[in-house]
């Protein structure tokens, strides 16, 4: 009584996320941070990885529903790549969710943060 369909043993993998475009105080950010993939795991790690770096940080869902992220900047190769990761940690509202994409804001009219993730998808053969 097969249904033809392959079972896997394999846990579910948290989705990878890119960022589709980062905005700070009107300027784009985002080609700082283009590449990186983001894991938010179960245990509140978040880990940024492209093809030679790998960081690592925190985020939290608060009661008011804000998103926090926070990264470990002192390993990174250079100021502006650890700039970038520092403008990341805030108080992030979530402004318009989807399967595929996240839309967060944070500050006031100084130093006002946009930033959409978008989500990756991969085929993966079992």
């Amino acid at each position: 009584a097969g249904g033809g369909g392959i079972v896997s043993n394999k846990p579910a993998q948290p989705p990878v996320w890119l960022i589709g475009s980062f905005i700070v105080d009107g300027n784009d950010e985002t080609a700082y941070l283009k590449g990186f993939g983001f894991e938010f795991k179960t245990d509140n790690l978040v880990v940024a990885t492209n093809e030679t770096i790998k960081i690592s940080g925190t985020w939290y869902v608060h009661d008011n529903g804000q998103l926090s992220m926070h990264f470990n900047t002192s390993s990174l190769p250079d100021d502006l790549l650890a700039n970038a990761f520092n403008n990341l940690g805030d108080n992030w509202t979530m402004v318009k969710q989807s399967l595929n994409s996240m839309y967060l804001e944070a500050g006031a009219l100084r130093n006002k943060k946009e930033l959409r993730f978008d989500r990756r998808f991969k085929m993966t053969l079992y």
